[in-house]
């Protein structure tokens, strides 16, 4: 709990923390990063330490290390922060917004190293793993989505309604983005760039969150899905992520 180790969370002005997002830790790092936006547009990374126990070894006390540290706090955006993701590594994070521009943050060096504004309010991006260099995925209000790299625009393409959740499967291989009427888009994501492989509903609201989680004995991942109706589809997806069955 942050704000109860007594540290710095920012202004009250900066409002109702919009969204959440941890850097994907290796086995050996003794940290997590965690960087929360807000409503008012401003940006905070935290640096969490884990447990003994979560890092394989045993338990031999905090050593004086703060359990958690801030590392960054800056404003980023004049409105909301829509959504955050870590490139691979954790060293840079992006941010979206509904004041419709995009940045790119250097965590290392505390700066902000690209900005770029779109044609609508940004809803969410997805940052793609290497060895694509610096390469993301982006959704707009207008119901387009764009494949970027350095910042360039590399391709857009339209959807029936406008994605509110996109997710990276198949080592960088798939896109799933799940829209605001319910639908699953799969693309392939290649040399190309996003090529449209199948699409399917699976309720009749919004599509908020889409998470994948493997299966042991080499079946294909469960893909959990958070609806507006207050309810979590599973669904059962193929091993090509382009077909999904819902079992609760």
């Amino acid at each position: 709990d942050i704000a109860s180790a007594g540290l710095p969370t920012g202004k009250p002005s900066d409002g109702a923390v919009t969204v959440l997002s941890f850097a994907r830790a290796r086995p050996e790092d003794s940290y997590e990063l965690l960087a929360v936006g807000c409503k008012s547009g401003a940006l905070s990374v935290y640096r969490i330490r884990r447990t003994p126990a979560e890092r394989g070894l045993p338990e031999n006390g905090s050593n004086g290390v703060a359990d958690v540290e801030v590392v960054a706090q800056r404003q980023a955006h004049t409105k909301a922060i829509t959504s955050m993701c870590f490139f691979d590594g954790g060293d840079q994070i992006v941010t979206t917004s509904s004041d419709w521009t995009v940045l790119i943050y250097s965590i290392k060096e505390d700066k902000f190293l690209e900005r770029f504004a779109d044609t609508s309010l940004v809803v969410c991006a997805v940052c793609l793993p290497p060895p694509t260099q610096h390469g993301l995925i982006m959704a707009n209000a207008n119901s387009v989505l764009q494949l970027r790299s350095h910042g360039v625009v590399q391709q857009k393409v339209r959807l029936d309604h406008y994605a509110r959740a996109l997710l990276v499967g198949l080592e960088g291989k798939r896109l799933l983005a799940g829209t605001s009427r319910g639908h699953v888009h799969s693309f392939d994501i290649g040399e190309k760039g996003l090529e449209r492989q199948g699409s399917q509903q699976i309720c009749q609201v919004a599509l908020t969150c889409l998470v994948l989680a493997p299966c042991p004995d080499g079946m294909p991942p469960l893909l959990a899905a958070n609806c507006m109706d207050n309810t979590v589809c599973v669904l059962q997806a193929n091993e090509a992520l382009t077909n999904f069955t819902v079992l609760r």
